[in-house]
């Protein structure tokens, strides 16, 4: 699908998207992203004016020399297990012997997928009411359930979905919007090493090649799930995200990298957080050194 009917795709799902300018965003909690986040538009002195009064912070994809970051990209028409390492072909061996692999009924995604939502959102500690809110995701289900550009499989062990995958296509490539799982059997069943091996082996055996995206590494260090991409052959491509800061927050954010960093004399820093601030400060630099 083009730009425009994603867009138009997720509003109806429910998602509030702004425009600003030419170009469109989509605030979650505290930060604005621009959308869709896998799309690189165009940062200009009036856009970042724009943004930098208007939101406390805004993260932007865009093309520049310096790379601050990654997107998960898999191109390839040969996904066979024989390409993995044998510790994981063990775990995608096991996925396909313990689970079923299909295209879930809604009332599954309905049930069993925001009961999946709340217990990943928790253990990453984010929030998102439109994955964990029962009526908000029953909108946004709906909505990209048949769209025939949008593409759900699902987990099943016995007789429960333990866990879902959903890519759209959107221009020349698919990207993955949502791939969670039940912590519950885990262990036994490695859902999601199946889910994404045949999700690809049908875009392969449908198209004879496939172009899928994973995503952004996220803001937050996630180092389990960004293995488990590299073990899964997404190659991590280099890419550039600005991070533009309200000037009413930038002081306090400069106070805390200085304190850490200079006054306690930390070579590593160990809270999360800071890490975290460290990084967006960085990418508020990144625009300015070009």
């Amino acid at each position: 699908m083009k730009v425009d009917e994603f867009i138009e795709l997720y509003r109806n799902g429910g998602l509030t998207i702004n425009r600003i300018g030419e170009n469109h965003f989509n605030r979650q909690g505290l930060i604005n992203y621009s959308f869709p986040n896998l799309e690189r538009i165009p940062v200009d002195h009036n856009l970042i004016y724009a943004l930098r009064w208007k939101y406390l912070i805004s993260v932007v994809l865009t093309e520049l020399p310096r790379k601050n970051s990654y997107e998960f990209i898999l191109k390839t028409n040969d996904y066979s297990i024989e390409r993995f390492a044998k510790k994981i072909r063990n775990r995608i061996r096991k996925s396909l012997q313990n689970c079923t692999f299909k295209r879930p009924s809604l009332e599954d995604l309905l049930t069993f997928g925001i009961a999946i939502n709340q217990q990943t959102l928790e253990r990453q500690h984010k929030k998102d009411t439109m994955l964990t809110d029962g009526k908000r995701w029953k909108c946004y289900i709906t909505s990209f359930y048949n769209h025939e550009n949008v593409h759900i499989l699902g987990a099943y062990y016995a007789n429960r979905m333990v866990g879902y995958i959903i890519a759209t296509e959107l221009e020349d490539k698919c990207i993955i919007n949502h791939a969670f799982i039940d912590r519950v059997d885990s262990e036994i069943t490695d859902p999601m090493n199946g889910l994404l091996y045949s999700l690809v082996n049908r875009f392969i055996e449908t198209n004879g090649s496939v172009n899928i995206s994973y995503g952004l590494d996220s803001i937050m260090e996630l180092p389990e799930l960004n293995r488990f991409k590299n073990n899964m052959l997404f190659d991590k491509v280099p890419v550039s995200r600005v991070y533009v800061v309200n000037p009413f927050l930038l002081p306090f954010m400069r106070l805390l990298i200085f304190y850490n960093i200079h006054l306690l004399k930390r070579k590593s820093i160990r809270s999360p957080m800071i890490r975290k601030m460290i990084r967006i400060y960085q990418g508020h630099r990144l625009y300015y050194r070009v």
